[in-house]
């Protein structure tokens, strides 16, 4: 496993389909209290805001295809969501699985970005690092056992930085 396993896409929906999402998860509620590692003893695991998105067809089964045609890879959904850090939220560096075949393609509904916002998505990997930075329309699709973490965005970012998070493990043929 390798950095250069992690596949970004730029534009990686239709137009149509950005918008449709926007529209999707802008008529959902938000929970709070959601962690990338679980609770822990100490109370040192930052919470953030999640969205669940599995009891959504145009989630789980459109989009999943529209996923599978711009990757040319079939999947077995495990589930979906979308996750919201304001500033001050920094992600907790972790796994989302040890499987071979375990993807994650994370997928940003952002209508617009600036850099200067910060709010990358960073990859570790032994002493490597990798990070991404959000833009509208952008998804990345990664191996499950890379440890990744979103970093918090600055100040001057007054919003809610969301991604979408699709569980994927790769079928066997």
């Amino acid at each position: 496993m390798h950095l250069s396993d992690i596949i970004e896409y730029r534009n990686f929906f239709t137009d149509t389909d950005h918008l449709s999402i926007n529209r999707a998860i802008s008529k959902r509620p938000w929970y709070w209290g959601h962690s990338s590692k679980g609770k822990s003893k100490s109370g040192g695991v930052p919470p953030f805001w999640q969205m669940p998105l599995d009891d959504d067809a145009f989630f789980t089964k459109y989009l999943l295809n529209r996923i599978e045609e711009n990757t040319s890879t079939e999947y077995d959904l495990e589930r979906v969501y979308a996750n919201g850090q304001t500033y001050g939220m920094r992600g907790s560096i972790h796994q989302d699985g040890f499987d071979e075949s375990c993807r994650t393609l994370l997928y940003y509904p952002l209508e617009v970005w600036n850099p200067e916002w910060n709010g990358k998505t960073a990859f570790k990997l032994g002493n490597e690092y990798r990070y991404i930075t959000p833009e509208p329309n952008k998804a990345i699709i990664f191996p499950g056992a890379i440890p990744h973490w979103a970093e918090e965005t600055s100040r001057t970012f007054a919003s809610l930085r969301i991604t979408i998070a699709w569980k994927l493990f790769i079928k066997v043929k």
